[in-house]
């Protein structure tokens, strides 16, 4: 996984098919998903596909899109999207 900024408390870095259960959380979150045009996501599945059709392709494709943002220290590294 490519880092693409990194803080004191923060790395904001690419999407990897892993993000795809914080993905989920985070999309079904009724007070992320009233700010954002998507549809959420029905299952980690879904959310791992979206990641794969998306920020994974659009990388490869453009060279860039938006990244995770994670917070350093955490265990298991989770991702938010940015």
């Amino acid at each position: 996984m490519k880092v693409i900024l990194e803080t004191d408390r923060l790395l904001l870095r690419e999407y990897v098919q892993e993000d795809a259960e914080a993905y989920f959380k985070l999309n079904t979150d009724p007070e992320v998903v009233r700010f954002v045009p998507d549809k959420p996501v029905l299952n980690v599945e879904q959310a791992r596909q979206t990641l794969i059709d998306h920020p994974i392709a659009d990388y490869r494709r453009y060279g860039f899109c938006h990244g995770a943002s994670v917070l350093k220290g955490t265990a298991n590294r989770s991702a938010l999207p940015a």
